[in-house]
């Protein structure tokens, strides 16, 4: 909620005393009920509640416009409808398994507060009611604080926006809330709680004031013939590397008939110095799918330190090969032939654990398409809608479609899915000769970009905006003539940043919103017309994926790029057009089958690359600019 909804609310309500009517004795007009609902008590409606109570989050509440209107120790947060309602007691509280209302953030002493998007207080707070304060990094990403709740207090204090005795010492127009080095790393300052101290229900605080874009040294995970493919996740105090196994069975000695199974491996890495916290071990078997052929295709994690793994099985029938496999495409160093199809799609949610071997546990597996599928899947975690939001590209003859789905950290549905994102075509078809497409970029509102490229004219650049319950905003808009061969989008506070294969260079445009959430129309010149930039190159980048740093860094968007040479990362500023060009992270000379997978954490992030010729991941995970 911003300031003017705040102010839009006081408005309202001295409209409706005044078109209410009203009867001689003085009364309001309306209808007499002898049950009426209680603070707290369930409803649907205002009138459901005992009057002057309101209905918010399917409970009735006591209406605020400030925090100074609630009891000692609530909170005024916004409602759905743009109401300012007291927090609820019930309501306040948060862990890794229980969460907080839409458009709140979840703090890492477990308290519920209103998100905000930028410091201060009075009529410049970001969005928090009149008196509460912005404090960045404070929790996942900024929330309000207000003087008048104890639970408060210790963030204001630590952001020098109140004394130990409660005075105010600032107009709170700047409100950061300080790392204090607990994470154990000096690439990426995030509160302790990872895998290895089971520490599940903590969450990210970032204390860099500026986009991390430096990274540290490159980890080597292990190297196993059965290892089919790898995703790195950068956690508070580790670098993890997921790795598929398919093969003989390494429980079994070699004088048994093993058989072949489908594993999923961890290993971890200390994130500054990238030692080995020691090898590779099996963390799961993975269900589903024909042995020996399972394929992890991305990974994610959230601010708790939650993580969700994607995987599919390779197609080795042959019978799918005349639908996944296009090229060649030529990326300046040589010609290579890109596609990879899986029989079915899955996602593993694991948790950190004290209790877990390895530091981590699996909470469960849920089966997302039975369906052929292509390329590697995307995973992103979407703060408005504290989920994760997994997309991805299967066949339904006669074409392919883009789905995608909503889970809470421990798997449980949140809703909001689409099981066909709509594209330019009146069946949602996009392009069929795509490498990655269908990438996601969670907005502030709860709304998704989805980036796609055209089946109706070769494969150019479009993108696709879905509110928060999946429908699509607006129409479809085109956002650069290019023929690419993959394409991937992130967010700012500013719009959408579309990244995608220029063929000579990296393309950029930023895709502003409009007022009723939708992607703004193109201006029309040559180009689509939207602001951007490019990153030239001799060799090009075979594949891009996006990701925001909104998990607590400075609401930018980082870039991982493959290139013939190796992985880069390039990163673009929360104007949404300023940047840092790419620069190399880990040199490689790639094969068909190699995969990069990108990730952050308290606004670090992770960065990893499989190599199918030597069967391991690198990873690296970048840190605060000295």
């Amino acid at each position: 909620m911003d300031a003017s909804l705040w102010a839009r609310r006081g408005a309202f309500a001295i409209a409706l005393s005044l078109a209410l009517p009203v009867f001689a004795g003085g009364t309001v007009s309306g209808c007499n009920s002898s049950s009426k609902a209680t603070l707290a008590g369930g409803c649907s409606i205002n009138s459901d509640c005992d009057n002057p109570l309101i209905c918010a989050f399917g409970r009735c509440h006591t209406a605020c416009d400030e925090s100074r209107d609630c009891a000692s120790g609530e909170r005024c947060v916004g409602s759905s409808d743009g109401s300012g309602v007291c927090q609820l007691s019930t309501e306040s509280l948060c862990s890794a398994t229980s969460y907080c209302q839409t458009g709140q953030v979840c703090g890492a002493d477990g308290q519920c507060r209103t998100a905000c998007g930028s410091s201060g207080s009075g009529s410049s707070n970001g969005g928090c009611p009149p008196g509460d304060y912005c404090l960045s990094n404070a929790a996942a990403s900024s929330a309000c604080y207000s003087p008048v709740d104890p639970s408060d207090e210790s963030g204001l204090v630590a952001a020098g926006i109140e004394s130990a005795d409660g005075a105010i010492l600032t107009d709170g127009s700047t409100g950061i809330i300080p790392g204090d080095g607990s994470s154990g790393s000096e690439s990426g300052g995030a509160s302790e709680g990872g895998p290895r101290d089971g520490g599940g229900a903590d969450v990210a605080v970032d204390s860099c004031p500026i986009a991390e874009t430096q990274f540290g040294i490159t980890a080597q995970g292990d190297s196993n013939p059965g290892f089919t493919s790898g995703v790195g996740v950068r956690t508070a105090n580790e670098l993890l590397v997921f790795t598929g196994y398919a093969g003989p069975d390494p429980t079994v000695g070699d004088s048994g008939d093993a058989g072949t199974v489908n594993l999923v491996y961890v290993q971890a890495f200390d994130p500054t110095s990238a030692a080995s916290l020691g090898p590779a071990q099996s963390l799961f078997a993975a269900p589903g799918g024909n042995a020996p052929n399972v394929w992890l295709e991305t990974a994610s994690v959230a601010p708790t330190g939650d993580i969700v793994l994607v995987y599919g099985f390779y197609d080795t029938s042959g019978a799918a090969s005349g639908v996944c496999y296009y090229g060649p495409y030529d990326y300046g160093v040589s010609t290579f032939t890109i596609g990879n199809c899986q029989n079915g799609l899955y996602a593993a949610f694991l948790s950190p654990s004290a209790d877990a071997g390895t530091g981590l546990q699996v909470q469960q597996i849920v089966p997302l398409d039975a369906s052929l599928t292509y390329g590697q899947a995307h995973a992103v975690w979407s703060q408005a809608r504290q989920a994760f939001v997994i997309s991805w590209e299967y066949y339904t003859a006669p074409a392919w479609f883009l789905g995608l789905k909503n889970f809470r950290p421990n798997g449980a549905a949140a809703g909001g899915d689409t099981a066909v994102v709509p594209t330019n075509t009146p069946d949602g078809a996009p392009a069929q000769n795509a490498v990655e497409q269908g990438s996601v970029a969670p907005l502030g509102d709860g709304s998704l970009g989805v980036a796609f490229q055209a089946l109706t004219n070769q494969g150019v650049p479009w993108l696709t905006v879905l509110d928060s319950t999946g429908n699509q905003l607006a129409s479809s808009v085109q956002v650069a003539s290019t023929d690419s061969a993959w394409v991937t989008v992130g967010a700012t506070a500013q719009g959408l940043v579309y990244v995608y294969d220029g063929v000579t260079s990296v393309g950029e445009a930023l895709v502003p919103t409009s007022a009723g959430g939708g992607p703004s129309a193109p201006p029309g010149d040559g180009d689509a017309g939207y602001a951007g930039f490019t990153f030239p190159g001799a060799i090009r980048a075979i594949e891009g994926r996006a990701l925001d740093d909104d998990t607590g860094g400075p609401g930018g968007v980082g870039v991982a790029l493959l290139y013939a040479n190796g992985a880069s990362f390039a990163y673009v500023d929360a104007d949404g057009l300023s940047h840092v060009p790419p620069s190399s992270v880990i040199a490689h000379t790639y094969v068909a089958g190699d995969q990069i997978n990108i990730t952050n954490f308290a606004g670090s992030f992770g960065l990893s690359l499989y190599s199918s010729a030597a069967h391991s991941t690198q990873m690296a995970a970048s840190g605060c600019a000295p």
